[in-house]
């Protein structure tokens, strides 16, 4: 359910500061929290993609070796605080209520869980133009559309620039598909994030029964297809996760799909997928055809032995054919393309405030 902020008397300033990485996340999420200072007046929410693995929950640990603020392992039901950092734990998303923290096992978004989208949504629901997505280095674009929800809600996004980022891909997609507010260097986040705790924060905007639906999903595991008929078309395209019809989403800038059960992929993701699935039957077909030739081959020579040369030959001349298959489906194998992306804006590389 949505809750309206409170702005009390005017005087709430932006204390809601949530960032997103993957691929190279640690070091850059590590080393933005050294530059933090320790009398930071906003609670911080970290979610960096992560194996589901129950023994990773060691990530708190590693930012709290670098932070000057307290470090905490997402807990569901625990009350946040200004002056400290939560970090999602695996498998999880990490989603954000008026005073508490929510820990949930809804469906993936782009093949993640934790992801970005979800923290930022529930941060734009439930806290509007007090809230600020922070969108720093990795591969895709998880946390472009939550940006852009945060936006909406009347929030301020930063986006790291991505020639400072060791993948370059998420903070670049943020860019293309979010009016952000500042593109920024690594080392250069921590300051606007100060600038913007001193300021008051945005007017929020009410959320639409789009967004509102879409944090819904990530609260359950439950079904729910007339949602979807409202949130979307029904598309040509098939959940990777879980081979249910796809419902593109309106209303958004980047194009987004979901299933009937909540799974949420851009059309990032479900290339990524395709092309890894491609590459798995490759090598299955290549595996395959390997075996047949040479068993075949095996035959010819069981039959040279038993001087029987013409059913001989003819097994060499079957081993060669399909030798020639396994040699196109190897250069097929090698022929996986690579996925560009559009180059960044190079203005607006200093913060300031719209």
């Amino acid at each position: 359910m949505y809750i309206q902020p409170k702005h009390d008397d005017g005087s709430r300033t932006h204390d809601i500061y949530c960032i997103a990485a993957s691929m190279g996340g640690i070091e850059a999420i590590s080393s933005l929290l050294a530059d933090v200072p320790s009398d930071f007046p906003g609670a911080i929410f970290i979610t960096q993609h992560t194996s589901a693995s129950p023994r990773r929950n060691y990530l708190a640990d590693i930012f709290g070796r670098h932070s000057n603020l307290p470090c905490h392992l997402a807990v569901d039901g625990m009350r946040f605080e200004k002056g400290n950092v939560y970090v999602a734990v695996p498998d999880r998303h990490l989603l954000i209520e008026r005073a508490t923290i929510r820990t949930t096992i809804g469906p993936k978004e782009n093949y993640s869980r934790p992801a970005a989208d979800p923290m930022f949504r529930s941060a734009a629901v439930h806290h509007g133009g007090a809230a600020v997505g922070i969108v720093l280095t990795g591969m895709l674009d998880d946390g472009a559309a939550g940006l852009e929800a945060i936006k909406q809600c009347g929030g301020k996004a930063i986006a790291q620039h991505p020639e400072t980022a060791v993948a370059p891909d998420m903070p670049s997609n943020a860019i293309r598909y979010c009016d952000v507010d500042g593109i920024l260097p690594l080392d250069g986040i921590a300051t606007a994030m100060s600038v913007l705790a001193q300021t008051p924060a945005g007017e929020t905007v009410t959320p639409s029964q789009q967004l509102l639906m879409e944090l819904q999903f990530a609260m359950t595991v439950e079904s729910n297809i007339s949602a979807e008929n409202r949130i979307g078309k029904l598309s040509p395209y098939m959940c990777p996760d879980c081979n249910g019809q796809m419902w593109r989403v309106q209303d958004s800038s980047i194009p987004r799909y979901r299933c009937h059960v909540g799974h949420a992929h851009t059309l990032l993701s479900m290339i990524e997928y395709h092309g890894d699935a491609a590459e798995r039957m490759g090598w299955s077909m290549l595996r395959t055809l390997r075996e047949k030739e040479r068993l075949l081959r095996s035959l010819g020579e069981e039959e040279t032995r038993l001087q029987r040369d013409d059913v001989a030959a003819t097994y060499r001349d079957q081993a060669d054919v399909v030798g020639q298959q396994a040699e196109l489906i190897s250069k097929a194998i090698k022929l996986s393309p690579e996925v560009g992306f559009a180059e960044p804006p190079t203005e607006n590389i200093e913060y300031s405030q719209h």
